[in-house]
């Protein structure tokens, strides 16, 4: 791991916490770079919350109150009649129904405001963090299955748990996810007996980094499934080990097996992939690493993107990845067993020096285990 050390300390990456894990063997690596040592240190995840909404709504179809392929305007109201955004930045009414697998895979048409210029243009607001409460009333880009563009869907499933559970999304997910398999770091609004734990947050600010804002999250009464969460490095890795044995963590089981292979599989069309929308050429939410430009020829699961390539002595074809806006990363490789977490606190997203020690610290635990 001393390659690792090495571009931490040449890098101006603030702090990063890194764990590997190989499910086969049992083997674990962890780096800490000016975070504690503690396992429970507390970090906006972003949109790793995705994949725990996903995990929710698929519970949902397991008990028989959710199909993936039927039109939910039963559950979610309003949703049947959200406008699309024509090439005329002008709204018409959409040609299609939404369903779950459309919210899922990111082909429902809705989107942000930094994965779409149509929809960056047409709502002309200044660019940054938007209220969370503001992405249910925005239009579509296009109508549902016809594209992929990466985007708000997911709150729009955030609400449907809601609706269906008559739970907020914090209790359903302490009910069913977080609860049942240890996740004691993991809230939207954490308790205060654990506040000590949460890490603060940067931004880019000259030649260096300056506190992007409180480091305890005000308290939040709206739950959105694509975001929100604070969550550890352990119990990160709790979810992705019980996802590679199959939706079961030692006596705790939170999805059948076979929904977790449908997690694993392609779910875009064959015509359809990642990217095929057209992003604002310059917005400050990126700052130019290779995380985006690597997703080209990738496709979709369910909760996370597929790795299309086999990268020898790495990262196996149909290896899940997903990250978080504030430079966090993971990795889950289902054939050779590894997993792979990263985190640091600070924006813009994709960092390149943030994603070259993501990426070198996932290529040292393949190697160590290959070694082994």
């Amino acid at each position: 791991m001393d390659q690792v050390k090495q571009l931490f300390e040449k890098s101006n990456v603030p702090a990063a916490k890194l764990w590997g894990a190989n499910f086969k063997s049992g083997e674990e690596w962890k780096l800490s770079f000016n975070y504690s040592e503690n396992d429970d240190d507390i970090f906006r995840i972003a949109s790793m919350t995705k994949l725990l909404t996903t995990i929710g709504s698929l519970q949902l179809v397991e008990k028989g109150k959710l199909v993936m392929d039927q039109p939910l305007n039963d559950f979610l109201p309003g949703l049947a009649d959200v406008s699309v955004i024509d090439d005329k930045s002008e709204l018409r009414s959409p040609k299609s129904q939404v369903t779950l697998t459309h919210l899922l895979t990111h082909t429902s048409g809705f989107a942000y405001p930094f994965t779409s210029e149509k929809l960056d243009s047409y709502l002309d607001r200044p660019r940054g963090p938007a209220n969370p409460r503001e992405f249910l009333t925005w239009p579509k880009v296009f109508d549902s299955g016809e594209n992929f563009c990466y985007g708000v869907g997911i709150d729009w499933v955030g609400k449907l748990i809601e609706n269906i559970s008559g739970k907020s999304l914090e209790d359903y997910f302490r009910e069913n996810i977080t609860g049942p398999l240890g996740m004691d770091s993991t809230w939207f609004n954490p308790p205060s007996e654990i506040h000590a734990n949460i890490v603060d947050y940067h931004v880019r600010a000259g030649d260096g980094f300056e506190i992007a804002g409180p480091r305890i999250p005000e308290p939040t009464d709206f739950y959105g499934g694509g975001g929100g969460l604070l969550s550890s490095a352990k119990d990160y890795m709790k979810l992705l080990k019980c996802l590679y044995f199959g939706g079961q963590l030692e006596e705790v089981r939170i999805l059948k097996e076979d929904t977790v292979d449908t997690m694993f599989q392609d779910h875009l069309p064959k015509e359809i992939y990642i990217g095929m929308t057209e992003a604002p050429e310059e917005h400050s939410w990126s700052n130019n690493g290779e995380f985006c430009e690597g997703m080209a020829g990738d496709r979709w699961g369910l909760g996370w993107a597929l790795d299309s390539e086999d990268e020898q002595g790495c990262r196996s074809p149909g290896t899940a990845y997903w990250a978080g806006i504030f430079n966090s990363y993971f990795t889950l490789d289902r054939k050779k067993g590894i997993a792979v977490l990263y985190f640091s606190q600070f924006l813009p997203f994709d960092d390149n020096e943030a994603y070259k020690i993501y990426r070198t610290f996932e290529s040292e635990v393949y190697k160590e285990s290959i070694d082994d």
